[in-house]
């Protein structure tokens, strides 16, 4: 699914100033040392951020109900694809406050293909073989490879290939 905000630019204002006072642009790093953003937001109404959602056009909501019985259920609206966060950043960028800007920039310029996130900042390959000089390759669309596991793979389909021409 791609986002597919309201036209209506008060009603993108909205959504705007919403997310600058109650949203961020979090950065969430995974076990290879990956980085990679996602935009909350979270409110107790829920009818604000169903609102919110119908107007940038994307996420989901979810909530938690608190132990404390006197705490209201807290809503979170959130977006994490790629493209999707990509969109309403470059919509949302010009009406950002500065600091909120500034994020908004450190998650742009994170890269993706498809709905996955490649960025410069990447320390390991999904194996987890660090990205060195000797470890990496850069291929013709400048994205790196892992040489370790070129060689992983090459040896596994030379190993299908003799054992395929055994079996003949």
């Amino acid at each position: 699914m791609t986002i597919s905000p309201s036209k209506d630019k008060v009603m993108i204002a909205w959504g705007v100033g919403l997310f600058e006072g109650k949203g961020c642009i979090a950065f969430i790093t995974d076990k290879y040392g990956n980085k990679y953003p996602k935009l909350i937001l979270v409110s107790t109404d829920e009818d604000v951020l169903r609102r919110f959602r119908r107007i940038v056009g994307g996420g989901y909501i979810s909530h938690k109900e608190s132990a404390n019985p006197n705490h209201k259920i807290a809503y979170r609206w959130q977006l994490q694809r790629g493209r999707d966060i990509q969109e309403l950043l470059i919509i949302f960028m010009p009406m950002l406050g500065t600091r909120r800007k500034g994020k908004a920039r450190e998650a742009l310029a994170i890269k993706f293909k498809g709905n996955n996130w490649h960025s410069k900042s990447k320390i390991r390959c999904i194996r987890g073989h660090r990205f060195t000089r000797a470890n990496t390759r850069i291929r013709s669309d400048g994205t790196r490879q892992c040489v370790a596991c070129i060689q992983i793979r090459s040896r596994k389909s030379y190993l299908k290939k003799i054992t395929k021409n055994m079996e003949k």
